[in-house]
């Protein structure tokens, strides 16, 4: 991606090659960052509670059985698992460089 406007887009294009494979995506979660709430939901204000509507419009998320999760904006605490992923990723592709 090169704009945050392209994310409802390739969450689309991941969903249709994670469903090619045989998986489904029970989840997404989010910790309401401009990807979804930045230029397709201009018109709702931000901490309005349509807010989680309309990130579900934008990701597709009905459309493809996944239940939405929005955490707290800006925190590491509500979105724990997430940031352990991104931690665990992180040292991986370190050690990968350091070896290499």
């Amino acid at each position: 991606m090169k704009k945050k406007s392209e994310a409802p887009k390739s969450l689309k294009e991941y969903l249709t090659w994670v469903r090619s494979l045989g998986w489904y995506v029970n989840l997404i979660r989010t910790d309401r960052g401009s990807e979804y709430f930045g230029n397709d939901t201009k018109h709702v204000q931000k901490g309005d509670a349509k807010n989680f509507v309309e990130f579900e419009r934008v990701a597709n998320a009905p459309e493809w059985g996944c239940r939405v999760e929005a955490g707290p904006r800006d925190g590491s605490k509500g979105n724990a698992i997430v940031e352990r992923y991104h931690r665990t990723i992180f040292e991986i592709a370190s050690s990968f460089l350091l070896n290499s």
